[in-house]
This record gives C-alpha cells, sequence and structure tokens, in this order.
C-alpha cells in the first residue's frame, strides 16, 4: 500500500509560513502539482510566496467564521 501524506502550513499573517513552506519544498517535500497556484510577489515580498491561493481562501474562512461567531477578536481584519 502506497500511503500519501498531506502537509498543510497554517498560521497568522506574518508569522513564517511562507518561510517555512519553502524549506519544506528545498528539502523535498512535495507541494503538489499546481505551483501555480502559489501567491504571487508583491510589494513586500518581491520574491513571491510558498502558500497556495486556495488554502489561504480556506483558513481566511475559518478565521472570518470565528469573527462572525464572537470567538476572536472584532477586529481582525483579513489580508487582502
Amino acid at each position: 500500500m502506497n500511503e500519501q501524506i498531506s502537509i498543510i502550513v497554517l498560521g497568522m499573517h506574518r508569522s513564517g509560513t511562507s518561510a517555512l513552506t519553502g524549506c519544506l519544498n528545498i528539502l523535498g517535500v512535495n507541494l503538489g502539482e499546481r505551483l501555480e497556484r502559489l501567491m504571487s510577489a508583491h510589494e513586500d515580498n518581491p520574491k513571491g510566496y510558498w502558500e497556495n491561493e486556495k488554502v489561504i481562501s480556506i483558513n481566511e474562512a475559518i478565521f472570518l467564521r470565528w469573527v462572525i461567531l464572537g470567538t476572536m477578536n472584532a477586529h481582525y481584519r483579513l489580508i487582502g
């Protein structure tokens, strides 16, 4: 049996998730076939990010849900 393992790196904005994911890639972790879905470079990070836009979307939806339910500080602002 060929066992597959998924690794999902989640964290708050500016917490090192992109750096950690980039290191995992250097160490040989397969980030999937759709590397084109990585978040593109911006002015504050001209080298680009190692974060999948779909995972970012899911993560932000979870945080938004927490805000709506009042379990997270209502002043949290989504990035984007």
